[in-house]
């Protein structure tokens, strides 16, 4: 089995083991669970799959930390963009969408959990 299958197939279950440790999280906190069995177990998969995630990637992450060879040379000045050539907008609808999405989630939690003093 390549790489690629094992990054495709360990993708999902890294999906799944965060969302199992958010919901058992946030469940055993509501209950007043201090020593919920399956958060811990999903939260040890999360780890363990975060891990494989991070391993199986590593060339694609070192080349963004890495400084590139071209980087420290100096770079020619651009030329100023004519005002016909629009510009390109610093925010994109993904970004967009996924901004709406965490405040609508946000929204939602903060309806739904009860206020009052933090668990401890």
């Amino acid at each position: 089995m390549g790489s690629r299958r094992i990054r495709t197939a360990v993708a999902p279950f890294l999906w799944v083991a965060f969302l199992a440790t958010g919901v058992t999280g946030l469940f055993a906190d509501a209950l007043g669970l201090e020593r919920s069995l399956l958060h811990r177990y999903s939260a040890y998969s999360l780890l363990v799959l975060t891990s494989l995630h991070l391993y199986l990637n590593r060339r694609a992450l070192l080349s963004w930390v890495r400084p590139r060879r071209g980087r420290l040379r100096e770079e020619k000045p651009s030329p100023e963009p004519s005002p016909t050539v629009p510009t390109r907008v610093p925010w994109g609808r993904r970004t967009f969408l996924f901004s709406l999405a965490g405040a609508a989630g946000g929204f939602l939690l903060g309806r739904w959990l009860p206020l009052g003093q933090p668990s401890r």
